[in-house]
């Protein structure tokens, strides 16, 4: 079917053809414009000649999605055409795409993910129409997908397809999903487990999904095929990038900024040198050289963006103003239409006008951190409007947000500054000593605000103090701009937030050692690079008194105080009896009166018993504890072994499978109460922004799995239920034996994941970092302090998350013993 409409540009030919339950018109007047239109739910029969047709209509619509994906202002019908010819082969990973497999195509911002994909369905179209293939291919955008997945698919093609020959799918943009993305990943994976004749495709932004999704990285192109890219669509052959900043030349290898760049050698600008200076140049050319109508445009566009974070909604060109902007709006680039539904072409468009009502003060911060759930609809947009800020307006929104929760601040400067929204350029020289010492302190005095009780743990103050009150920084630039040397102390030594580095005491009484680091001032460096280095110190005294932070009586402070105890009374770590307060008192009088004997009296000396580290503090905190508490014994905390002499010596054969079952599970239990001492005092400041924080109280349920063969190490399986109940004190455990493997529980069950998509609809403020974990570990649960040890592996995946640890684990989160 082919219609005309005329229009002020001229004659607009628009060829329209039904695809599965979809139109796709696409236009032409002078340039490209695609519109793609829902036609209904009419399900397409099973038959070889409605699968002929349904092939046919979608390769043509990925053309036109390819199409559009490429349409970037500036470039002519002619430039697009030959940017297809310039282009990698599919990753090795995604040639061989067997049924009943569910696969990521993960990738950062721009890096082809949504091209790839369509690339790859058409393979699978081509596949179809050769006859190796006879599953049904089909593409689903995240945002579309309201009722379910399944229901999604099966209102566009039946259930017969499913059960017949199957569906190849790409999912696009999960990351793009404003709630619930990691749903969507189980989602996926749930479907492929149920309809094994099926195969889905899923494009997203790093760190939105579980370890546990076979995962293929959108690599960066070759230099040289994404300069060449620039060249053939620029039409400019004097090319040459290495005279261009490390950033930029980084950042042409996605393909989304080398015709970014092609578009700015076709304008004759200067070279933008960072991604938001691309995304402004692309965004002024749409709006001022194609429509020359910026103030006009510009403003709906803003609307636009906003709405559709707000309500998570289609908007209907109606609602901003009619059918009369269809023609102008399409002209930019920067759109397109699903029937009379309006939505930017690229997400990216949709976030940098967002950033731009923010940073026009047109929709107020208070508005986009009203709670988690709508910063989870707003932080790509906040990510933009940081970068693409003045300074004032970055320090601004950050310092607001560190107020506001320490969690969703931290993630969004390792988003927005040290990531795919990187705004460095990578050679810009520092300002003056004094501007440079103002900034590092700002942030630090942020930062540590921020962190609350944790602050102690990533800078040089003392409990109940800060960095803004307490705190001096001196601080010298090299110079070469780009080092400096700097040092903390006390502000009662030196009256300024911020002195020169040769004023400062030569003594060695500083608090912190001085340090010297190489740096360049980009935009926004202070904040990554102080967040960056409070990382790093967290990283290191993680799990430093933590027993002193945590309530008294609870599960930190017990088994704190158990392993002091089995440290100096000699107790096994699986069989120790009770031990009377007397001999322990007894024992510790006795350590102090040899340690007086024979080095004196010394205030930081530590015992090494066993490999084990014990300081006078230790010792202390032990003695008062049995005084306090008026005990007259101290007990185990966890069920000890009941096999004596097992044919074996690995450790959990000392256990018969009943006794290691309620072994694991007494542990995991104090591991839930654990995590929520940590979690509610040290780090308080982060609130649900916490993944486990976020389903918590729950129930741990899982199974307890013992092979036959005594060496092997037995296996738990254990995922979490949150209780819909959020106002329960108390979480719990359900850990039973399992006879055979077969009954663990298995990842993508989909009775879990509705209640889990229950729970975070029903609790919005909790879906911001959400964890829809599920665990297979060989469980260790022998040592002193197992449960305190298992909470903080929790807490530290929560904080590498967000920024505030680094992604790898030591082995030991507690270093030893504590």
């Amino acid at each position: 079917m082919t219609q005309n409409h005329k229009g002020d540009e001229g004659s607009l030919s628009v060829a329209s053809s039904s695809i599965a339950g979809s139109n796709i018109q696409i236009g032409s007047a002078g340039d490209v414009s695609i519109t793609i239109t829902e036609a209904g739910s009419q399900k397409p029969a099973a038959g070889d000649a409605a699968k002929e047709e349904a092939t046919e209509s979608i390769s043509r619509e990925l053309h036109a999605r390819r199409r559009l994906l490429r349409s970037i202002p500036g470039l002519s019908d002619e430039q697009i055409d030959a940017s297809f010819n310039i282009e990698p082969p599919l990753p090795e990973a995604l040639k061989d795409s067997p049924t009943g497999r569910f696969t990521l195509l993960s990738g950062p911002l721009g890096s082809g993910k949504s091209d790839t994909a369509a690339r790859w369905l058409l393979e699978q179209v081509q596949f179809s129409q050769r006859g190796t293939s006879i599953a049904w291919p089909l593409w689903i955008n995240s945002r579309d997908v309201r009722l379910g997945l399944e229901t999604e698919i099966v209102n566009r093609v039946g259930v017969h397809v499913l059960e017949s020959v199957g569906v190849s799918v790409v999912v696009d943009g999960i990351d793009e999903r404003l709630t619930n993305s990691a749903s969507l990943v189980e989602e996926c994976a749930i479907f492929v487990a149920k309809w094994p004749k099926s195969q889905i495709l899923g494009t997203s932004r790093p760190d939105v999904t579980s370890s546990s999704v076979e995962i293929v990285h959108a690599e960066p192109w070759d230099e040289e095929l994404a300069v060449t890219l620039i060249r053939k669509v620029s039409g400019v052959d004097n090319i040459h990038p290495s005279t261009w900043p490390a950033h930029v030349q980084d950042i042409i290898r996605r393909p989304l900024f080398a015709l970014l760049m092609g578009s700015a050698k076709l304008s004759n600008t200067s070279i933008p040198h960072t991604t938001t200076a691309l995304l402004d140049l692309c965004v002024t050319q749409a709006l001022s050289q194609r429509t020359k109508d910026w103030e006009t445009s510009a403003p709906i566009l803003r609307r636009l963006a906003v709405r559709l974070i707000n309500e998570d909604r289609p908007i209907r060109l109606i609602e901003l103003g009619g059918e009369e902007l269809r023609a102008s709006l399409l002209k930019t680039h920067l759109i397109s239409f699903e029937g009379n539904s309006i939505k930017f072409s690229l997400p990216v468009f949709e976030q940098w006008f967002a950033a731009q009502s923010l940073l026009m003060d047109e929709v107020p911060l208070s508005a986009t951190i009203q709670d988690l759930g709508m910063f989870a609809r707003w932080r790509y947009a906040l990510a933009f409007a940081i970068n693409s800020g003045s300074e004032q307006q970055a320090s601004g929104i950050l310092k607001a947000l560190a107020r506001w929760n320490a969690g969703a601040a931290g993630w969004l400067v390792k988003e927005s500054v040290a990531s795919s929204f990187g705004n460095h350029e990578g050679q810009a020289e520092l300002p003056s000593w004094r501007e440079v010492g103002n900034s590092i302190h700002e942030a630090s005095s942020a930062w540590s605000t921020a962190l609350g009780k944790s602050a102690p743990l990533a800078f040089p103050v003392d409990a109940g103090q800060s960095v803004e009150k307490d705190l001096t920084l001196g601080v010298a630039v090299g110079e070469d701009g780009h080092t400096i040397s700097y040092a903390w102390e006390r502000r009662c030594r030196i009256d300024s937030r911020v002195a020169h580095l040769s004023n400062f005491p030569k003594s060695e009484t500083s608090i912190f050692p001085y340090s010297f680091t190489r740096i360049s001032g980009d935009h926004n460096w202070a904040w990554d690079w102080t967040r960056r280095c409070a990382s790093e110190n967290l990283s290191k005294t993680f799990s430093r008194w933590i027993h002193l932070n945590c309530p008294a009586g609870g599960t930190v402070e017990k088994e704190y105080i158990w392993s002091t105890t089995c440290t100096i009374m000699g107790g096994s770590r699986i069989s120790a009896e009770s031990f009377e307060s007397s001999a322990i008192l007894s024992k510790v009088k006795k350590m102090k009166a040899d340690l007086k004997k024979s080095v004196g009296s010394v205030e930081n000396f530590a015992f090494d018993i066993g490999g084990n580290r014990v300081t006078r503090l230790d010792l202390a905190l032990l003695c008062e504890y049995i005084d306090t508490r008026g005990v007259d014994r101290l007990d185990p905390l966890w069920p000890k072994s009941d096999v004596a002499r097992p044919k074996d010596g690995c450790v959990w054969n000392f256990y018969s499978p009943e006794r290691l079952t309620e072994l694991v599970s007494a542990v995991y239990g104090g591991a839930l109460k654990a995590y929520q001492e940590i979690s509610g005092s040290l780090f308080s400041n982060f609130g649900y922004s916490l993944g486990y924080a976020s389903i918590m109280p729950a129930t741990l349920t899982g199974k307890v799995f013992i092979s036959s063969e005594q060496r092997l190490h037995p296996v738990l399986a254990y995922r979490f239920l949150p209780n819909p109940n959020v106002d329960l004190a108390h979480s719990s455990v359900d850990v039973t034996l399992a006879e055979d493997s077969d009954e663990l529980p298995r990842w993508g069950d989909s009775g879990h994941r509705k209640q889990l998509d229950r729970y975070f609809l029903d609790n919005p403020d909790r879906s911001a970092f959400p964890t829809y974990s599920w665990h297979q570990t060989a469980f260790d649960v022998w040592g002193t302090r197992p449960a305190t040890k298992i909470a903080l592996t929790w807490l530290w995946s929560d904080l590498s998350a967000l920024g505030w640890l680094p992604r790898s684990r030591p082995h030991d989160v507690l270093n030893s013993r504590h």
